[in-house]
C-alpha cells in the first residue's frame, strides 16, 4: 500500500509518520520528497522506491509512505502522476494544522485511520 502525506508543515508531516509507525507499521519505509524538484523527478523517485519496496508497496498489510513537503496547498491535479496513480491514500495537511484533508481514498478505510489520528491529537492537546 502506498500512502502519501502532503503538507507545507514539516512538523505535521513528521508527527503523522511517527503516529503511523507507532500504531500501524513500525518498519514502514518513508520516501521524503519536496516540490522543489520537478514532477518528472518525483515520478522517477517514486517508481524507484516502489521497485525497491515492491512487496511492501503491493501489500495490504505493509506500507510505503511518501512524505511530500509542498510550498502551497495541492490538489490531485497538482501532484505528480505517479504519486496520484500509485497511492492508495493521499492526505494533505494545511500549514500548522493537524486536520487532514482527504484527496484520495481508494478502498474506503482511510476514515478509521484519520479518526484515530484525531483522537491521538486530542489526547496530546489535553
Amino acid at each position: 500500500m502506498l500512502f502519501t502525506i502532503v503538507s507545507k508543515d514539516k512538523i505535521t508531516l513528521s508527527m503523522f509518520v511517527d503516529f503511523y509507525r507507532t500504531l500501524y507499521d513500525s518498519d514502514v519505509q518513508v520516501v521524503d520528497l519536496n516540490t522543489l524538484i520537478s514532477n518528472d523527478m518525483i515520478d522517477s523517485i517514486v517508481k524507484s522506491a516502489m521497485a525497491v519496496n515492491m512487496q511492501r508497496a503491493l501489500s495490504k498489510d505493509s506500507t510505503l509512505l511518501i512524505k511530500l513537503k509542498s510550498k502551497k496547498n495541492m490538489t490531485l491535479e497538482d501532484l505528480p502522476r505517479e504519486v496520484v496513480g500509485s497511492s492508495t491514500y493521499v492526505v494533505q495537511f494545511g500549514l500548522f494544522s493537524t486536520k487532514p484533508e482527504v484527496l484520495k481514498d481508494k478502498d474506503g478505510t482511510l476514515p478509521a485511520i484519520l479518526e484515530r489520528w484525531e483522537t491521538n491529537i486530542e489526547k496530546m492537546n489535553k
